[in-house]
């Protein structure tokens, strides 16, 4: 099955309003499968970005992590959260929004 995702954006908290180089890394079975640009301008964390993905079963399991690209290179990318979801999930929730 053949499927298209948007990453719109990512509430978070005050303490977050300069924080720039924020991005969504999407993740399938422990494989990077997208990954939306960076954010450039603080405290604005938001893509639009859309991205066609495929799975082979309704329980393939997405998950979603927002990052912060670390300005110290050798620590790699910061996780500053994360959700799981099935692809059944996915579709249920695209089907109650479009009757909204």
């Amino acid at each position: 099955m053949i499927f298209e995702v948007t990453v719109v954006k990512a509430e978070l908290p005050a303490l977050a309003n300069d924080w720039t180089k924020c991005f969504v890394l999407i993740v399938v079975d422990g494989n990077d499968v997208a990954k939306t640009k960076s954010t450039k301008k603080p405290g604005v964390f938001e893509w639009q970005e859309h991205f066609v993905l495929a799975s082979e079963t309704d329980e393939t399991v997405y998950r979603f992590e927002l990052r912060r690209k670390s300005t110290v290179s050798f620590l790699g990318n910061q996780l500053l959260a994360s959700t799981e979801t099935s692809l059944s999930e996915l579709l249920l929730r695209a089907q109650k929004a479009s009757r909204e």
